[in-house]
């Protein structure tokens, strides 16, 4: 029995090394300047059900600060996946 590949995707996954999953991430540098509001960090997973767009506007339009931003982001996440699940 093999895991999905999301899941298979963590360090000592040992099924799924052996069918060649490597456990190595993708990433890209981007540059940072002072021009820059914010930074939206999410796994695959997030991505998956949500369109980086989408996000950057719904962060861009808050006036709040950064804890109060964080925890609507998440809640909006969990929504937009309760949503799917149904």
């Amino acid at each position: 029995m093999h895991p999905g590949l999301k899941v298979s995707r963590s360090l000592g996954d040992l099924i799924s090394h052996q069918i060649g999953v490597i456990s190595e991430p993708a990433f890209k540098v981007i540059p940072i300047s002072s021009m820059d509001k914010f930074l939206i960090i999410a796994t695959d997973s997030v991505w998956e059900y949500m369109q980086p767009e989408f996000l950057i506007d719904y962060v861009n339009d808050m006036n709040q600060g950064q804890r109060e931003i964080y925890g609507q982001v998440v809640s909006l996440i969990f929504d937009r996946l309760k949503e799917l699940s149904n």
